[in-house]
């Protein structure tokens, strides 16, 4: 009998059975646990990681209709649209200047914002003479944004989590570190879930797939919960061959269509689009709080994509460190004191030890997607994204606007109508430039004389 047969008869999860779609899968979610000192059966490939998170949310709105999930808007408007989906209700706090992650002193103040759903206000915790219900927060999301994890902020958020709404389940957005979780102190993953991406804009850059991590301990602690998951896994539906076909083109056809003046691309991109033969990294619907699809699987086209990709993730994450390294060293100098600022969790290592004093660990830089810098006001964050653009390096402004590239109607995502209580999120957002980190030292030196140059 092969490995593969071996490793594909059904795995005991617990109360459930998991089995293998295919070699592909299989493969995939064995590459994944090793890499994380996981096993190959909690692992759940899905076409894009939205739908994975899509799948969790439904899970949690079997059991509880009116439920909450915590999270934040310094990020993507897909981030919440499977929340959406799944007719749960986000409210959002506000988030840590350092970590830009959720500020886990401010969690409560993310509750004054939520709609009333006629449910019992017990228990209740008093904040400013107001009566906040903490038993309709079902999902609390930690997010490693632009790929930095901050150890001792995270094991603090989860502790404050455990504590503040120990019903609910901590899900870690992985987007940006795939393979990499934030831990506590015995080297254990702190979250319920931890959603990986390996599509568009991300670590792998494999344009499209995903992968759900769910923890076992959480059979311990939420039985219920764990099966609705594991079940909604096990309806995820097989893309289409249609479906299937637009992905396998997809890098075929960017090239061709990067060849073409903007306008006609555009133009035959949206064609394609409509006859289905191109599969965008955003749809329009997306940003309408729905999703292109719903409860979607991989395929094994995806899954050995992402897996070949993995292969050689220590040459990717040696790449990254060495440009986060080089940036942080740059622009930490004296001479840019009082003209920008970086994240200090973005310049350290993931347990924050052996930083100089400047806040950089030179030895143990993390890998992060991109690099975080602040300029003085929106408008020369913004002449900065264009100054290194036209250096040849490609700038971004994530996430301006929030729940970028922003949203057509901010009610249907709960959006506060001001932001008094995001006021970092709002600062963060005016005043963010984010600096790719996969060049080489010749690029990356001419983005650092761009902001030179400008600030």
């Amino acid at each position: 009998m092969s490995e593969y047969q071996q490793n594909t008869t059904p795995e005991t999860l617990h109360t459930r059975q998991r089995s293998y779609r295919s070699r592909a899968e299989y493969d995939l979610c064995l590459t994944l646990a090793q890499r994380t000192n996981t096993h190959p059966a909690e692992w759940f490939p899905v076409f894009k990681s939205r739908y994975g998170l899509e799948a969790v949310y439904t899970a949690i709105h079997t059991l509880h209709t009116n439920g909450l999930v915590l999270t934040q808007t310094f990020t993507t408007c897909t981030a919440i649209d499977p929340i959406l989906s799944a007719q749960l209700t986000p409210v959002y706090g506000d988030i840590n200047p350092h970590t830009l992650n959720l500020d886990s002193d401010r969690l409560l103040t993310a509750l004054h914002g939520a709609p009333a759903q006629g449910a019992p206000v017990s228990p209740a915790l008093s904040s400013a003479n107001t009566k906040i219900d903490t038993s309709r927060v079902q999902a609390v999301i930690m997010q490693n944004t632009f790929g930095i994890i901050d150890q001792p902020h995270a094991q603090t958020l989860a502790a404050r989590v455990r504590e503040t709404f120990p019903q609910a389940l901590f899900v870690e957005n992985s987007m940006s570190t795939v393979t990499r979780m934030a831990r506590n102190c015995q080297g254990e993953p702190l979250a319920d879930v931890s959603a990986h991406s390996f599509g568009f804009n991300n670590i792998l850059g494999t344009s499209f797939g995903g992968a759900i991590w769910l923890n076992p301990a959480l059979a311990r602690r939420n039985g219920e919960l764990y099966d609705a998951i594991v079940e909604q896994f096990a309806s995820l539906r097989r893309p289409t061959h249609r479906i299937e076909k637009a992905v396998e083109k997809h890098d075929k056809q960017d090239r061709f269509l990067a060849r073409l003046p903007q306008t006609w691309a555009n133009r035959l991109r949206a064609r394609w689009i409509h006859t289905g033969k191109y599969e965008p990294e955003l749809s329009a619907v997306e940003r309408q709080g729905s999703l292109e699809y719903s409860m979607l699987g991989s395929t094994d086209w995806i899954d050995t994509q992402a897996r070949l990709a993995l292969d050689s993730l220590e040459a990717n994450f040696q790449r990254r460190e060495m440009t986060v390294s080089l940036y942080s060293h740059a622009l930490t100098a004296p001479d840019y004191q009082g003209k920008l600022s970086i994240p200090q969790a973005a310049l350290a290592s993931a347990d924050g030890s052996s930083a100089d004093s400047a806040g950089v660990d030179s030895a143990n830089a993390q890998p992060l997607l991109y690099f975080p810098v602040l300029l003085k006001d929106a408008a020369q964050a913004q002449a900065a994204v264009d100054a290194v653009r036209a250096a040849g390096v490609a700038a971004q402004h994530w996430y301006r606007p929030q729940l970028f590239p922003g949203v057509m109607d901010p009610a249907v995502y709960n959006l506060p109508s001001d932001s008094r209580n995001l006021t970092t999120t709002k600062d963060v957002s005016d005043r963010i430039v984010v600096l790719p980190t996969n060049i080489s030292d010749e690029e990356a030196n001419k983005a650092i004389a761009a902001l030179r140059a400008l600030v």
